[in-house]
């Protein structure tokens, strides 16, 4: 009896399939990369036009991560990450990254505005007790 993959094709076929999967894997990473990005461009130039606004960090980021396009988004990598779950770490690793890169973003967008809001008193009474 002859083994299925005596002659390679079904090897062959998996490597394919593998690399196709690993690239539509890659685009839905980028096209994830893309839409954070945008949507952090948007978060900041928000925080710099209402800077007496108090934002959250964390408020902000899960309103970025509840938009419906990079949801649709992240489901699509997820599907095709599923059949393969050797590239769930690549895809898990990006996404931890992206967190931590976009939330440092905010950080420092939110808290020029938020120190000035708060010790925008400070030198005015320090005057006042000094006359």
């Amino acid at each position: 009896m002859n083994s299925p993959f005596s002659n390679g094709t079904i090897r062959q076929q998996e490597i394919s399939d593998r690399r196709i999967a690993q690239q539509r894997i890659a685009e839905a990473i980028a096209r994830e990369t893309r839409r954070t990005g945008i949507l952090l461009d948007l978060a900041v130039e928000t925080i710099k036009n209402h800077p007496d606004d108090l934002y959250s960090v964390a408020q902000l980021w899960n309103i970025i991560q509840h938009d419906e396009t990079l949801d649709r988004i992240q489901s699509l990598a997820n599907q095709n990450a599923y059949d393969y779950p050797g590239f769930l770490p690549w895809i898990n690793g990006t996404r931890k990254r992206l967190e931590e890169s976009g939330k440092k973003r905010l950080r420092e967008a939110v808290f020029k505005p938020n120190h000035q809001y708060r010790y925008r008193n400070y030198l005015g009474s320090k005057a006042l007790l000094a006359a």
